[in-house]
């Protein structure tokens, strides 16, 4: 059986990235554990099929084992998330990928806006500083009250509202927990929970599905502060480590006051409550985390460092689970398209396709579906009626 002259560096170099362990190569490839290592250190080389088959398994280009060193695989925008010592987290393969689909998918969109809708730049985009409190409140402006003041009957449903104000002032949000449409490749909730990608005609938000919805919203309102900033950036979660950096800091502090103001936190506060309690009262109220409360709490000194440090390190060290939203499953494709894609985004092609001004082929790359959806009558009333998409 002819053997693949690979470069056994490159082989461990897209296993690390694929965060596959050697057992579960060998496993998925029925071979020894013994043999994978034997690859790994030069000691042996894999057969052709096999070498196709593991970067297959690993999701890299074929041709990526045979380089001399690994191509850089960094992200167009930066990487704002950080390990405690500072050092940069990797990003997976499936992260990158969903990074560069919404880079083209904006590239395309901000396009047809200019040439369809209109040249004139969004105002709020890059508005304003690091620094500038007065942020908040231009946000808030700028969304309505009524959104924090009925934020519906659940996350959910608080969610949809959030998202449809967002693509109604000229923000796109794409809300998926996979690649493209493929169910088996997941993006991991600690590799990427969101990102934003800011432009003056077409910014573009990206959420992490799997997260709890609680998490979902305050990243929602982190990556709009990016957007008002003119920061694009693939963000780290919400902490009090020192480490995120100013620009980190400072949308995780406006996120916070814009979802819960001074009087949101006085109204749902009872001093004669436990602090615990107090907290998980208003984060159900206000349907956000418990760490959200926690540190506005701080901020407005209802309680101390002490109980602060306390109650930090128990609620951080709940382990976070999600109970899947209809937006998650996948049993409905026509629910979840415009989600996944964009809800202005995802009209705008389909009317195209209508009017014939786009192929089939265009469309079923930018949604990411087979050609054959593309002419689905479902799809099309659906989509153009805007179905399911209000609050």
């Amino acid at each position: 059986m002819a053997e693949a002259f690979i470069n056994h560096r490159m082989l461990s170099w897209a296993a690390e990235r694929s965060g596959m362990s050697v057992s579960e190569i060998a496993d998925s490839l029925k071979v020894k554990i013994e043999e994978v290592y034997a690859w790994f250190e030069g000691q042996k080389r894999p057969s052709f099929s096999k070498a196709q088959a593991i970067s297959k398994k690993l999701e890299i280009p074929f041709a990526y084992l045979y380089l001399a060193s690994p191509p850089s695989m960094e992200p167009n925008i930066p990487d704002l998330r950080t390990l405690n010592n500072n050092s940069k987290k990797i990003l997976s393969n499936n992260s990158l990928e969903v990074i560069k689909d919404a880079e083209f998918k904006q590239s395309w969109y901000k396009e047809y806006i200019i040439s369809n809708v209109s040249s004139a730049p969004l105002p709020f985009v890059g508005k304003y500083k690091v620094g500038d409190i007065s942020i908040v409140s231009n946000i808030k402006e700028k969304i309505g009250e009524d959104l924090f003041s009925h934020r519906g009957k659940n996350s959910e449903e608080f969610i949809r509202k959030i998202i449809l104000s967002y693509e109604e002032m000229g923000v796109s949000v794409l809300k998926s927990s996979i690649v493209a449409s493929n169910s088996h490749r997941k993006i991991p909730l600690n590799d990427l929970r969101g990102f934003a990608l800011s432009d003056l005609h077409a910014p573009f938000i990206f959420i992490n599905s799997s997260d709890e919805e609680v998490g979902q919203i305050f990243t929602l309102f982190h990556e709009l502060v990016h957007i008002w900033l003119g920061e694009s950036g693939i963000s780290d979660f919400i902490s009090d480590n020192s480490h995120h950096g100013k620009l980190e800091n400072f949308c995780n502090l406006v996120a916070g006051k814009i979802l819960v103001s001074s009087s949101d936190l006085k109204r749902n506060w009872i001093e004669t409550k436990e602090n615990i309690r107090n907290i998980e009262d208003s984060a159900n109220a206000l349907k956000v985390s418990r760490a959200v409360i926690l540190k506005r709490a701080r901020d407005e000194d209802y309680i101390s460092r002490e109980d602060y440090n306390k109650m930090y390190k128990f609620i951080y060290g709940k382990k976070r689970e999600k109970i899947p939203s209809k937006s998650d499953k996948g049993g409905n494709f026509y629910y979840t398209l415009p989600y996944r894609n964009g809800r202005r985004l995802t009209k705008a092609v389909i009317s195209l396709v209508q009017n014939g001004d786009i192929g089939a082929r265009e469309a079923s790359q930018l949604l990411n579906i087979n050609i054959s959806k593309v002419f689905s009558k479902k799809l099309q009333r659906n989509i153009l009626e805007e179905y399911r998409w209000g609050a």
